[in-house]
């Protein structure tokens, strides 16, 4: 289970970018997993628009700031297969 586990990652492909999510804090993940399943659908997402200034932020920033303490982000351009992180700064934060 534990090579599942460091070896787990989710590919988002978009018009603009791809992006690769992997786990960085399971326990964290997890926790955070449970809050989502112990609410609607509909506060979740109101939470997360209100986090990234109600759609007024970079996705990417406003994943991060979401999810960012538990998970990895890590962006492509369309064309490219070279993954960089994306991290929080004073500049997007």
């Amino acid at each position: 289970m534990n090579y599942y586990k460091d070896n787990v990652s989710t590919n988002v492909v978009t018009s603009n970018c791809n992006y690769v999510v992997t786990v960085k804090d399971w326990p964290a993940f997890l926790n955070e997993y449970n809050n989502f399943s112990n609410t609607t659908l509909a506060a979740y997402n109101a939470a997360y628009l209100q986090l990234g200034g109600g759609g007024n932020v970079a996705p990417g920033v406003s994943f991060l700031l979401k999810f960012g303490a538990f998970l990895n982000l890590y962006k492509a351009d369309p064309s490219s297969d070279e993954y960089m992180p994306l991290k929080l700064n004073q500049n997007n934060a």
